[in-house]
Protein backbone atom coordinates (compact mmCIF):
# COMPACT_ATOMS: atom_id res chain seq x y z
CA UNK A 1 0.00 0.00 0.00
CA UNK A 2 1.52 2.64 -1.08
CA UNK A 3 0.91 6.73 -1.26
CA UNK A 4 -2.05 6.23 -3.39
CA UNK A 5 -3.90 4.73 -0.40
CA UNK A 6 -5.17 7.71 1.10
CA UNK A 7 -7.21 7.78 4.38
CA UNK A 8 -8.79 10.73 6.57
CA UNK A 9 -9.24 10.46 10.03
CA UNK A 10 -6.99 12.40 12.01
CA UNK A 11 -5.65 15.91 13.14
CA UNK A 12 -6.17 18.68 10.12
CA UNK A 13 -2.88 20.75 9.40
CA UNK A 14 -4.31 22.69 6.76
CA UNK A 15 -2.74 25.97 6.98
CA UNK A 16 -6.05 27.64 5.97
CA UNK A 17 -7.84 25.82 8.77
CA UNK A 18 -5.68 24.25 11.81
CA UNK A 19 -8.15 22.45 13.58
CA UNK A 20 -9.06 18.64 13.48
CA UNK A 21 -11.82 18.45 11.67
CA UNK A 22 -13.61 18.04 8.24
CA UNK A 23 -11.54 15.14 6.37
CA UNK A 24 -8.79 16.15 8.37
CA UNK A 25 -5.54 14.25 7.52
CA UNK A 26 -4.26 14.14 3.88
CA UNK A 27 -2.11 11.40 4.58
CA UNK A 28 -2.15 7.81 4.21
CA UNK A 29 -0.61 4.48 5.62
CA UNK A 30 1.88 3.21 3.47
CA UNK A 31 4.11 -0.12 3.13
CA UNK A 32 7.70 -0.34 4.52
CA UNK A 33 9.63 2.03 1.83
CA UNK A 34 12.02 -1.06 1.96
CA UNK A 35 9.08 -3.09 0.56
CA UNK A 36 6.77 -0.45 -1.11
CA UNK A 37 5.67 -3.21 -3.43
CA UNK A 38 5.29 -5.78 -1.16
CA UNK A 39 7.16 -8.08 -3.28
CA UNK A 40 9.42 -9.34 -1.25
CA UNK A 41 7.36 -10.16 1.91
CA UNK A 42 4.95 -12.14 -0.58
CA UNK A 43 8.18 -14.41 -1.62
CA UNK A 44 7.88 -15.40 2.10
CA UNK A 45 3.99 -15.34 2.45
CA UNK A 46 2.45 -15.42 -0.27
CA UNK A 47 -1.11 -13.49 -0.61
CA UNK A 48 -1.92 -13.81 3.03
CA UNK A 49 0.03 -10.35 3.79
CA UNK A 50 -1.49 -8.47 1.15
CA UNK A 51 -5.39 -10.04 2.22
CA UNK A 52 -4.14 -9.12 5.86
CA UNK A 53 -3.23 -5.10 4.96
CA UNK A 54 -6.54 -5.07 3.28
CA UNK A 55 -8.32 -5.85 5.63
CA UNK A 56 -6.06 -3.10 8.04
CA UNK A 57 -6.79 -1.02 5.27
CA UNK A 58 -10.73 -1.03 5.74
CA UNK A 59 -10.15 -0.80 9.53
CA UNK A 60 -8.52 2.06 9.10
CA UNK A 61 -11.01 3.41 6.47
CA UNK A 62 -14.03 3.01 9.15
CA UNK A 63 -12.20 4.62 11.99
CA UNK A 64 -11.95 7.55 9.50
CA UNK A 65 -15.40 8.41 8.88
CA UNK A 66 -15.83 7.65 12.57
CA UNK A 67 -13.25 10.54 13.55
CA UNK A 68 -14.04 13.01 11.17
CA UNK A 69 -17.61 12.49 11.71
CA UNK A 70 -16.57 13.35 15.36
CA UNK A 71 -14.85 16.38 14.84
CA UNK A 72 -17.54 17.66 12.61
CA UNK A 73 -19.68 17.60 15.32
CA UNK A 74 -17.70 19.31 17.62
CA UNK A 75 -17.24 21.88 15.08
CA UNK A 76 -20.90 22.85 13.75
CA UNK A 77 -22.11 22.41 17.31
CA UNK A 78 -24.76 24.89 18.80
CA UNK A 79 -22.93 26.49 22.56
CA UNK A 80 -23.60 23.76 24.95
CA UNK A 81 -26.08 21.23 23.63
CA UNK A 82 -25.48 17.67 23.82
CA UNK A 83 -21.41 18.10 24.43
CA UNK A 84 -20.94 15.26 26.70
CA UNK A 85 -22.89 13.15 23.63
CA UNK A 86 -20.40 14.76 21.76
CA UNK A 87 -17.37 13.93 23.60
CA UNK A 88 -18.19 10.43 24.50
CA UNK A 89 -18.55 10.26 20.68
CA UNK A 90 -14.84 11.45 20.42
CA UNK A 91 -13.81 9.04 22.70
CA UNK A 92 -15.50 6.14 20.89
CA UNK A 93 -13.84 7.66 17.47
CA UNK A 94 -10.16 7.59 18.81
CA UNK A 95 -10.51 4.61 20.22
CA UNK A 96 -11.56 2.77 16.95
CA UNK A 97 -8.40 4.84 15.27
CA UNK A 98 -6.59 3.35 18.14
CA UNK A 99 -7.24 0.23 17.34
CA UNK A 100 -6.92 0.31 13.45
CA UNK A 101 -3.39 1.58 13.83
CA UNK A 102 -2.23 -0.80 16.18
CA UNK A 103 -3.38 -3.64 13.42
CA UNK A 104 -1.79 -1.71 11.33
CA UNK A 105 1.57 -1.24 13.08
CA UNK A 106 1.24 -4.89 13.59
CA UNK A 107 1.47 -6.15 10.07
CA UNK A 108 3.68 -3.39 9.08
CA UNK A 109 2.51 -0.15 8.18
CA UNK A 110 3.49 3.09 8.37
CA UNK A 111 1.83 6.54 8.96
CA UNK A 112 2.20 9.31 6.32
CA UNK A 113 3.55 12.26 7.82
CA UNK A 114 1.55 15.27 7.91
CA UNK A 115 3.23 18.92 7.69
CA UNK A 116 2.27 21.34 10.04
CA UNK A 117 0.26 18.83 12.60
CA UNK A 118 1.64 20.32 15.65
CA UNK A 119 0.17 23.44 14.67
CA UNK A 120 -3.32 21.93 14.20
CA UNK A 121 -6.08 22.63 16.83
CA UNK A 122 -9.15 20.84 17.67
CA UNK A 123 -12.66 22.65 17.00
CA UNK A 124 -13.41 25.61 19.01
CA UNK A 125 -15.64 24.44 21.96
CA UNK A 126 -12.90 22.03 22.49
CA UNK A 127 -10.32 24.49 22.97
CA UNK A 128 -8.94 26.25 25.89
CA UNK A 129 -10.37 29.61 27.22
CA UNK A 130 -13.36 28.74 25.41
CA UNK A 131 -15.73 28.21 28.32
CA UNK A 132 -15.39 24.29 27.90
CA UNK A 133 -17.46 22.15 30.70
CA UNK A 134 -15.48 19.98 33.27
CA UNK A 135 -13.01 19.65 35.29
CA UNK A 136 -9.98 21.79 34.71
CA UNK A 137 -7.52 19.15 35.23
CA UNK A 138 -9.56 16.43 32.95
CA UNK A 139 -8.91 19.52 30.21
CA UNK A 140 -5.46 20.10 30.87
CA UNK A 141 -5.34 16.07 30.24
CA UNK A 142 -6.99 16.43 27.04
CA UNK A 143 -4.95 19.33 25.56
CA UNK A 144 -1.61 17.12 26.17
CA UNK A 145 -3.18 14.15 24.39
CA UNK A 146 -3.99 16.52 21.59
CA UNK A 147 -0.55 17.78 21.56
CA UNK A 148 0.86 14.03 21.78
CA UNK A 149 -1.26 12.97 18.67
CA UNK A 150 -0.01 16.43 16.37
CA UNK A 151 3.42 15.17 17.23
CA UNK A 152 2.19 11.55 16.66
CA UNK A 153 0.66 12.24 13.32
CA UNK A 154 3.86 14.67 12.43
CA UNK A 155 5.89 11.14 12.22
CA UNK A 156 5.48 7.86 10.66
CA UNK A 157 5.47 5.36 13.32
CA UNK A 158 2.05 3.63 13.36
CA UNK A 159 2.38 2.94 16.80
CA UNK A 160 2.86 6.19 18.52
CA UNK A 161 0.23 7.35 16.54
CA UNK A 162 -2.17 4.36 18.14
CA UNK A 163 -1.09 5.37 21.31
CA UNK A 164 -1.52 9.18 21.29
CA UNK A 165 -5.29 8.33 19.91
CA UNK A 166 -5.58 6.25 22.97
CA UNK A 167 -4.84 8.83 24.82
CA UNK A 168 -7.16 10.92 23.25
CA UNK A 169 -9.67 8.33 23.94
CA UNK A 170 -9.07 8.45 27.82
CA UNK A 171 -9.34 12.05 28.31
CA UNK A 172 -12.48 12.55 26.18
CA UNK A 173 -13.98 9.36 27.94
CA UNK A 174 -13.43 10.78 31.44
CA UNK A 175 -14.31 14.20 30.25
CA UNK A 176 -17.82 12.84 29.21
CA UNK A 177 -18.53 11.31 32.22
CA UNK A 178 -17.42 14.36 34.13
CA UNK A 179 -20.06 16.68 32.01
CA UNK A 180 -22.70 14.40 32.45
CA UNK A 181 -22.62 14.09 36.13
CA UNK A 182 -22.70 17.96 35.54
CA UNK A 183 -25.70 17.89 33.63
CA UNK A 184 -27.42 15.13 35.84
CA UNK A 185 -27.20 17.68 38.48
CA UNK A 186 -28.47 20.53 37.13
CA UNK A 187 -31.18 19.21 36.01
CA UNK A 188 -32.03 17.53 39.09
CA UNK A 189 -32.01 20.73 40.68
CA UNK A 190 -34.06 22.88 37.89
CA UNK A 191 -36.60 20.13 38.35
CA UNK A 192 -36.84 20.36 42.34
CA UNK A 193 -36.68 24.53 41.83
CA UNK A 194 -39.76 24.23 39.00
CA UNK A 195 -41.63 21.25 41.70
CA UNK A 196 -41.18 23.98 44.80
CA UNK A 197 -42.59 26.54 42.60
CA UNK A 198 -45.43 24.86 41.73
CA UNK A 199 -46.46 23.64 45.26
Amino acid sequence: MGPADETTSSMSADPTDRDMSGDPRDGDMSADPADADGSGMRGLFGDDLDRERSHVMRLVRHASDGWAEAMRAHKLAPPDAGFAKRLRNLSEAATTEQVAWEHAHEVGLLWRPVPGAERAAPPYELRPGTGRRGPDELWLRFDAAVTTLNRAIGGSSAAEVAAAFGEIAEAAGDLADAVELEDTVAREALERTRSRGAA
